[in-house]
């Protein structure tokens, strides 16, 4: 039997025999998008004296951790929703050493970058649809595109960007990331009846957060090389096109621009239904993360806060085609237009 669920874990990578050239000779290939950070926070601090960072409001709280770690004094420049448009307001911030800059889910935004100070950009969502004009210092991570075990990458304008040190967890997370995604297939198509991949993913998670670092795996590195990015371009463009005629009234993106290669259709709806159309799209399996978990690290306001509690990010992946977008489509209008939560 093969199971109809979508969403979750990635469990495969689409690959080409052609080389693309998303990433320069000098690349340097970490565990995951955090240790990358940490190495080119490290190289700057090595370089010069750093010792403020302005982040974006909107953030995951494992961009936030390596500058702490790093000894620096974050502050936030807000990144918010008005009247339907996204903005993120860097001249909302105090003077800074380093400020970390992203354009989100793929779709670019970013019309200029903040003067100076030392740009930090974060290609973990944009790595497919292009960086801005100016962007030296970037990194990213390749885990939520495809079925990488590792993909953690950096790069800058020096060539040298520093290798992680070697570590006794890198290996064991690489091993249950390979496991998780075996046990995930072995669901999908009905060889196993228990989603122990669930609880196999869980824990390579928690090396992460426990600080597992380190560098990524050399298959890792081969397949970054060899994805296939045309397809993945192709695929999440017309998946979202698909999606967008059934939300682009509640879509933080409503319009697809030439360069957009979408990480997901992200959506914002009311504060108090969020969690129960979250709910209801897991009955009907469809499993649609939001973005991002307010953490103890985050400092926000009532404005900033606010789309961290109703957004929910819409599957819009290589693994699926239209039949899947119309499921994911109707699902959405069944709840926040037929009457089953709004």
């Amino acid at each position: 039997m093969i199971r109809t669920e979508l969403g979750s874990e990635f469990w495969d990578i689409p690959l080409s025999s052609q080389e693309n050239a998303l990433f320069p000779p000098h690349t340097a290939w970490y565990l995951s998008g955090r240790t990358a950070l940490a190495a080119l926070l490290s190289e700057l601090c090595a370089e010069r004296e750093v010792r403020t960072a302005a982040l974006p409001s909107w953030c995951c709280h494992t961009m936030i951790k390596p500058f702490l770690d790093a000894g620096l004094a974050v502050s936030f420049y807000p990144v918010y929703l008005e009247q339907g448009t996204l903005h993120q307001d860097f001249a909302h911030c105090p003077p800074c050493d380093v400020t970390l800059v992203m354009d989100y889910f793929g779709y670019r935004r970013t019309a200029a970058l903040p003067q100076d100070t030392v740009v930090i950009y974060d290609a973990t969502h944009s790595i497919f649809s292009g960086i801005p004009e100016g962007a030296e210092h970037i990194f990213g991570s390749l885990r939520k595109w495809a079925g990488f075990l590792t993909g953690g990458y950096a790069f800058g304008p020096s060539g040298k960007a520093l290798p992680a040190a070697e570590d006794a967890h890198a290996e064991a997370y690489t091993a249950l990331r390979r496991r998780a995604m075996s046990e995930k297939y072995a669901y999908l198509i009905g060889k196993s009846e228990e989603k122990r991949h669930l609880r196999t993913f869980a824990e390579a998670e928690d090396l992460l957060e426990q600080g597992a670092s380190g560098l990524a795996a050399k298959e890792d590195i081969a397949a970054a090389r060899h994805l296939d990015t045309a397809l993945l371009r192709q695929k999440r463009r017309e998946n979202a096109v698909v999606l967008l005629e059934y939300v682009r009234n509640f879509a933080i993106f409503p319009a697809l621009f030439p360069e957009d290669c979408p990480l997901f259709v992200p959506i914002c709806v009311p504060a108090e239904k969020r969690d129960a159309l979250r709910q209801y799209l897991v009955e009907q399996e469809i499993y649609c993360p939001v973005h991002w978990p307010v953490s103890a690290l985050h400092r926000l306001t009532a404005q900033t806060r606010m789309i961290y509690e109703t957004e929910v990010s819409l599957l819009c992946d290589q693994r699926y085609g239209a039949a899947e977008m119309h499921r994911i489509g109707q699902a959405v209008q069944a709840f926040l237009e037929g009457g089953t939560g709004i």
